[in-house]
This record gives C-alpha cells, sequence and structure tokens, in this order.
C-alpha cells in the first residue's frame, strides 16, 4: 500500500477543518462574550488550546530540530509569540466594539495595508522594496495584492 494515500485522504481534510475553525472563530467569540466571557480569557484560552493540541505532535515529531535551535531562535519565536498573543488580545476585543464583518476586515487586510504603509514610508529605500516584495509574495496565495 502505498504511504501517501493516508496524506491524500487526510489532507483534504485537515484543509476543511482549519478553513471552518477560521471562518467561524469571530461569531464563536461573539458568542462567548455575549455569554459574559472576558475576551483576555477568551484569547488567552484560544492560544492555551492551540499549545496543548500542537506541542505534543511538535515534541515528538520534530524533538531533533527543537534540540538544535539556538539562543536566538528561541528568543525570536517567544518574541513572534508575544506579537500573536496581542494580535489575539486586540483582535478577539475589538468584536466588543464593532460587528464581527468589520473586525474580520480588519484584520484579513492588515497585511496588505502594512504593505502600502511599508512602501510610502521607506519610498525609493532598498529597504521597502525588499521587505515589500517579501510580504507581497508571501501573500499571493491569499489574493491579496498591492499595487
Amino acid at each position: 500500500m502505498n504511504q501517501r494515500a493516508p496524506l491524500r485522504v487526510m489532507l483534504p481534510f485537515a484543509i476543511l477543518v482549519a478553513i471552518l475553525a477560521v471562518s467561524t472563530a469571530s461569531i464563536f467569540i461573539r458568542f462567548a462574550q455575549n455569554d459574559g466571557a472576558p475576551s483576555l480569557v477568551i484569547a488567552a484560552l484560544r492560544l492555551t488550546f492551540a499549545t496543548v493540541i500542537l506541542a505534543p505532535i511538535a515534541l515528538t515529531k520534530h524533538h531533533e530540530e527543537l534540540k538544535r535551535l539556538t539562543l536566538n531562535e528561541i528568543l525570536l519565536g517567544a518574541f513572534s509569540g508575544i506579537f500573536l498573543a496581542l494580535h489575539f488580545a486586540t483582535w478577539i476585543s475589538s468584536l466588543e466594539y464593532t460587528s464581527v464583518a468589520s473586525s474580520v476586515v480588519f484584520v484579513s487586510t492588515g497585511p496588505a495595508l502594512g504593505g502600502v504603509a511599508l512602501a510610502y514610508l521607506f519610498e525609493g529605500t532598498s529597504c521597502a522594496d525588499s521587505h515589500y516584495r517579501v510580504g507581497t509574495v508571501a501573500r499571493r496565495r491569499d489574493n491579496y495584492r498591492v499595487v
């Protein structure tokens, strides 16, 4: 039996589950807020559940890679995690003050607006050109194109 066969079955299913989870997250967050759950608790629980689910997988399948991480890479990961937590805290809190649709639009267009701001603020410098291209290439698959 082909070892790739389970992957061909599981990958579309995993992508479907991920799309459904991301697409409905703001609605379920709004329901939780309406039931009295504080936004910061919702954000903390969201990250905690993701860690509880993903950490065992990462530790078992990528144990050797994790052992080879340098201190600089660990600090960069921790710094990125802080910004992810800040993102979730502010985004989930925004659902208390605006509609779900407006909040999702602001969060989804953030990378595109960041590319426009970078190109405008650093116009004519090599910094803007290289970072703008990297950001644009990274978002092309999601159909974000900044001209």
